[in-house]
């Protein structure tokens, strides 16, 4: 998406149309594809104490509950998956797949058809980010941005998935079992395919556990909390998202107007900002 329909751009044009004597500079320093343990060390290794921010939005979820990271399966949750650094070749191959996504689509079908046959995978894939470390992780960037001066805004992760239905039998079956130990070819590939099309509801009760998390976050620290995944959520056109996770221009504009309500309702940054 053109950075010209992100958020944090409307959000710029709407507080220099209120204020059009301030200075605003909203800038998306947001990485793709980061969870909340990688958005932390991006913060501390380059950003904290180099940008001097009066406000810092934060919003995490949907990648931290990814089990496959894109484009391989790790049985490793981010904070061991990434903190030792990665050998030439492995990064040289990533990148590969990366700019490649014809071999990227090659590369899982393959080993889709190889893992139900063979099972090369000996272990249940693990959410990048648990519960646990996805609040020490927002909380760390909590402290620090105040530290560094900044107020905060918590933001909740919108998505357009099916819902997860708890009364689901095979819901808890196929999500936690490793097909591995299944010694009959046919019932593995079975529950690697039933595994595969629960993934949607997975993903989404997921995102919405972190959500619950960062409501109880701003709710203790009383911290602004602009709660996307509500918002988009009362509306029924499917304008907002352009595909399952990420939000279209309709989306983005939607959620800026809603961050501008709460920076101008609670004054968050606009005293500051106008030197009083």
């Amino acid at each position: 998406m053109e950075n010209s329909n992100t958020y944090s751009s409307f959000l710029q044009k709407l507080l220099e149309k209120k204020y059009p004597d301030t200075d605003f500079n909203a800038i998306n320093v947001g990485q793709i594809g980061f969870s909340s343990w990688q958005g932390l060390e991006f913060y501390k290794k380059y950003l904290l104490g180099k940008i001097n921010a009066d406000m810092v939005i934060i919003a995490y979820g949907v990648n931290d509950v990814d089990k496959f990271r894109f484009f391989y399966t790790s049985t490793l949750p981010d904070k061991d998956e990434f903190s030792k650094p990665k050998e030439n070749w492995q990064i040289s191959l990533q990148n590969i797949l990366i700019r490649f996504n014809s071999i990227n689509l090659l590369s899982r079908t393959i080993f889709k058809y190889a893992d139900g046959l063979m099972c090369l995978q000996k272990n249940i894939p693990v959410r990048r980010v648990d519960d646990n470390d996805f609040v020490a992780n927002i909380d760390e960037i909590i402290r620090l941005s105040k530290l560094n001066g900044s107020e905060v805004i918590l933001l909740t992760s919108p998505y357009n998935l099916p819902t997860y239905n708890i009364k689901d039998p095979d819901y808890e079956k196929y999500q936690n079992t490793d097909y591995c130990y299944e010694k009959n070819i046919n019932e593995r590939k079975k529950i690697i395919e039933k595994d595969r099309q629960l993934e949607p509801k997975r993903i989404a009760k997921d995102i919405n556990i972190l959500n619950n998390l960062l409501r109880n976050i701003s709710k203790r620290d009383n911290i602004t909390l602009v709660d996307a995944e509500k918002i988009l959520n009362t509306f029924k056109e499917n304008n907002m998202f352009i595909d399952p996770i990420h939000m279209s221009k309709a989306g983005n504009e939607k959620i800026a107007q809603n961050i501008f309500s709460a920076i101008t309702e609670k004054s968050l940054i606009i005293n500051k900002n106008m030197g009083n």
